[in-house]
């Protein structure tokens, strides 16, 4: 499996097409579309503030994870913050390639942190991405709780 740092975004509308069947937004009242996520993701790297981490396997697309960089709202350090990412379940191994890229990419661009998150929003995988957090020796820092506000 080939991991790299990607920009052109459009590369992954397939594998957003696949995580938009699989997201729960709808369930929270979000109206989210792959045009979005990848407008989203376009605008941070043109930034300079973002990276996109792609998983490739077989010359296919299999995963992909985005993440920039802002200053720490706990102090003067430089963090780097998982926004979302997905990686087709029958590519396991494509996760934690990409989580260890993101700690380089982090660590490359100075970072003191990283952030990672696991949302209900994003699939119903959220316990077992929180496993994997803690596997991958990823301390808990927070539990959110949300409403939406009519």
């Amino acid at each position: 499996m080939r991991i790299e740092i990607v920009t052109d975004i459009e590369v992954f509308r397939p594998l957003g097409e696949l995580w938009m069947q699989q997201h729960n937004a709808k369930d929270f009242g979000f109206d989210i579309t792959v045009d979005d996520v990848i407008a989203d993701a376009k605008a941070l790297i043109e930034s300079g503030a973002g990276a996109c981490i792609g998983a490739n396997f077989k010359s296919e697309w299999v995963g992909f994870m985005l993440l920039f960089m802002t200053q720490s709202f706990l102090g003067p350090q430089t963090i780097a913050v998982e926004k979302y990412w997905f990686a087709k379940p029958e590519q396991p191994m494509a996760g934690p390639l990409m989580l260890r890229e993101a700690r380089l990419w982090a660590k490359r661009q100075g970072c003191s942190h990283l952030i990672m998150s696991a949302s209900n929003l994003a699939s119903a995988m959220h316990d077992k991405v929180c496993e994997f957090y803690e596997k991958a020796k990823l301390m808990k820092f927070e539990t959110s709780y949300i409403t939406e506000i009519n």
